[in-house]
């Protein structure tokens, strides 16, 4: 059995450039576990802006050996390891075969969370505005320019975001620097939308799709509300604020992935028309100092 890597550059992980800080031009590999001219596994690792490590198989479980995943896990843990990343993950689907959970754990990695997909045509959100707030467009992220708060102050509100929020307590939280590297690094269109109290960021919209020509789903990348302003319908403006100054006639769709227990996200979602579509299980390795 001989592990196979092929380094991948930014723009082939799928960011526009490369991130400060990254220790090689490369920021992922295809990884390939073959035996006797048969491929076991394959997928794409790679470093992602916010200090983690992501495993996507491109060939699916189901169709790979519990040697070929195997070796795919543990040479990622090792990478988590080397790298100095806060953890590393993958998703599998809910039902796979027996083999599965035991490969993954036998290999350092661990049940996180069910991720669900929530969708709602953008075209079912209200219009109308309930609230005092006013809000804030920008295409650039970190938000520049003409915007009427500081970046300090747009800090502060994700800090705040990052540590009231009930998303995956069991994994070590990103910064406020590393998720607007990651927004900002994204290859596809980015829009963020930035709720305001006299000129004070409380709340925080980032959407994204790869190409707005596209008849495709509109992705709610980060949503939330500052811990002192919910509560008062700020957030149901927020979330139609931002779609209409992004989505176009021919986005089809609003997606926003919500872990399972998260019920305050669910119940906000499900209130602006948002449906289950899909589920997912996160499983993450992480360093234990």
């Amino acid at each position: 059995m001989e592990l196979k890597r092929e380094l991948l550059s930014a723009a082939e992980c799928g960011w526009h450039s490369a991130w400060p800080g990254i220790t090689s031009s490369a920021c992922g590999a295809r990884v390939t576990v073959v035996s006797s001219g048969n491929i076991l596994a394959e997928a794409v690792v790679q470093q992602v802006p916010d200090g983690t490590l992501s495993v996507l198989f491109s060939k699916s479980l189901a169709e790979s050996t519990a040697q070929g995943v195997d070796c795919i896990l543990r040479d990622a843990r090792e990478a988590v390891r080397n790298l100095r990343l806060r953890y590393g993950y993958v998703f599998s689907p809910p039902e796979t075969d027996d083999w599965v959970q035991p490969c993954f754990e036998s290999a350092g990695f661990h049940a996180v969370e069910f991720i669900q997909e929530f969708r709602c045509a953008w075209t079912a959100l209200h219009e109308t505005t309930n609230t005092a707030a006013t809000f804030w467009h920008s295409s650039s992220v970190p938000p520049q320019t003409t915007r009427p708060f500081s970046q300090a102050a747009f800090n502060d509100l994700l800090e705040n975001i990052i540590r009231q929020s009930a998303d995956l307590p069991r994994l070590p939280a990103p910064t406020a620097v590393q998720l607007q590297a990651m927004w900002s690094l994204f290859d596809a269109n980015v829009h963020v939308t930035v709720a305001m109290f006299d000129r004070q960021p409380v709340g925080v919209a980032v959407l994204s799709q790869s190409d707005l020509t596209a008849d495709e789903s509109v992705i709610v990348e980060y949503f939330g509300i500052h811990s002192g302003f919910r509560r008062r319908g700020i957030g149901c403006d927020l979330l139609r604020a931002a779609t209409a100054s992004f989505c176009r006639k021919n986005s089809a769709w609003l997606t926003s992935f919500v872990a399972a227990e998260n019920s305050a996200a669910q119940s906000f979602f499900k209130a602006q028309q948002f449906e289950l579509h899909s589920a997912q299980q996160l499983w993450a390795t992480q360093l234990i100092e």
